[in-house]
């Protein structure tokens, strides 16, 4: 099977869509025949690459496709916005009556097992050893120190700006 056979018809979830190597990977992938969830700080940017994609990929991306994340149903999901301010949420299945989601070390872990299923092979099955170790005490206990520090630190990562910083406990 080809990359682009095991991309096909996958989601990808692209956060800085709206500029630079964010939106060059949104179109990439779309190329790919991924289907594209676009995030950014401004809806003018993921309207855009929508239309982009649109324009030179598929016209199947409906024009109203786009929404601002402000404006997504989070109770539908079970989230609060507050576990969104602060955390990547990983949904297995959005469709579903009931969700599952998990918080953040434990929802990197599921992108990452998730992530080894789409590459498949021996590769494919380190990714998804190493999402699965991830979730095993002690290394889950570390894996959630990490990422609380990655979280309040993201500012400062390569890519982030002030807007990165999470707001400070009142």
């Amino acid at each position: 099977m080809s990359r682009h056979e095991r991309l096909c018809g996958q989601v990808a979830l692209v956060t800085g869509a709206g500029r630079g190597i964010g939106r060059a990977t949104a179109l990439a992938l779309a190329e790919a025949g991924m289907r594209v969830a676009a995030c950014s700080r401004t809806l003018a940017d993921v309207q855009e690459v929508a239309s982009a994609i649109r324009a030179t990929v598929s016209a199947d991306v409906p024009a109203g496709a786009t929404t601002p994340y402000q404006f997504t149903d989070l109770e539908v999901l079970g989230l609060t916005p507050e576990e969104c301010a602060e955390k990547v949420q990983w949904i297995a299945d959005v469709a579903a009556p009931r969700t599952t989601r998990s918080e953040g070390a434990r929802a990197v872990s599921a992108m990452v097992r998730h992530g080894g299923r789409s590459i498949g092979g021996a590769l494919g099955a380190a990714w998804r050893a190493a999402g699965t170790v991830a979730d095993v005490v002690p290394v889950s206990l570390l894996a959630d120190v990490v990422y609380a520090a990655v979280a309040a630190n993201r500012q400062r990562l390569p890519g982030g700006t002030p807007a990165c910083a999470m707001p400070r406990s009142a």
